[in-house]
């Protein structure tokens, strides 16, 4: 292509309809289809070693993998169409019922256990504390309390003691996708495939907390790729007042709520999962481009907060 304004230009062109992925750009990582193939590129080896690993694991829930190499993994290119795309109360009730069977749970020990809860404090806490670090160094944005959406909202600290981190960090272990979105889900008749798995969970291949699938699914119900890459967000700073705005897709919000109804007649804890939700935004802003990436840091502290006073508002 040439430089990053072709790039971006030949992105544009390809994406002649919807049932096209939106891929959200990112600096280590793309994807691209060449004729009845799809291939990952990552710049770390060792993500791709471990996403190949996974795999193996996912089996048939996700595609076989054909070939790969240090950077690079392809499989053949699935006729089905996004989830995004058909993303109705039937096929998203049907597509719950196909996820019951994939987050198959892990029966552990004790001690086991005890690591796995070891692990989600880690992946929840540390790491999120650790991505914040490199956003507020990237941005030169303070740790500092605001008023989102005419909402006080205390700095990252205060806001992270309010948390009931056991609770939280007391996840489930089962099978589980690690980034489980609409965008990442393809749709067949009444069959389902899942796309772009998560390489591991706190550097454990095997399994990882429901919890943090249940998350990924509310935050992409939020917060679609479409409306990212359709520009349908804002974000507005005056010093400690901050607005974010974002053109919520009304079948969503009615799949939200289907979403919430099956959480808690199954016995989860729905509130643990906004708040997991509200970490998830936190931990990809740095990952991000700008400005979406400072519309997701506001977001993520709305969003924990509001879960951890029982608001049931999203922004």
């Amino acid at each position: 292509c040439g430089s990053l304004k072709s790039l971006n230009k030949l992105r544009n062109e390809k994406l002649k309809s919807r049932n096209e992925a939106i891929i959200l750009p990112k600096e280590d990582e793309f994807i691209a289809f060449v004729k009845n193939r799809v291939i990952k590129f990552h710049k770390d080896e060792n993500f791709i070693k471990k996403r190949v690993s996974r795999q193996t694991i996912l089996k048939k829930f996700t595609p076989n993998i054909t070939s790969y190499s240090k950077n690079f993994y392809s499989y053949k290119k699935i006729n089905a169409k996004l989830f995004s795309v058909s993303n109705n109360e039937k096929n998203f009730v049907k597509l719950l019922k196909y996820l019951q069977l994939f987050w198959k749970k892990k029966k552990l020990n004790q001690n086991d256990l005890k690591n796995f809860y070891y692990g989600c404090n880690e992946f929840y806490k540390h790491k999120t504390l650790s991505r914040l670090d490199l956003f507020f160094k990237t941005y030169r944005i303070k740790d500092k309390p605001n008023f989102i959406n005419q909402t006080y909202v205390p700095n990252i600290t205060k806001l992270f003691k309010m948390i009931d981190w056991t609770n939280v960090c007391k996840g489930i272990p089962s099978n589980y996708h690690g980034d489980l979105h609409f965008e990442n889900i393809l749709s067949s008749k009444s069959k389902f495939y899942l796309l772009d798995w998560r390489q591991d969970f706190s550097n454990n291949l095997k399994f990882g907390d429901i919890y943090y699938d249940f998350a990924k699914l509310l935050h992409g119900m939020i917060v679609s790729h479409k409306i990212v890459h359709e520009k349908k967000f804002k974000i507005i700073s005056k010093d400690e007042a901050i607005v974010v705005k974002i053109q919520l897709n009304k079948n969503n919000l009615n799949l939200i709520k289907i979403f919430k109804k099956w959480i808690i007649k199954n016995e989860y804890d729905y509130k643990k999962t906004r708040i997991i939700c509200g970490l998830i935004y936190l931990n990809i802003a740095p990952l991000h481009h700008y400005p979406y990436s400072i519309f997701l840091f506001y977001l993520g502290k709305l969003v924990i907060y509001n879960a951890l006073n029982n608001k049931k508002k999203i922004l």
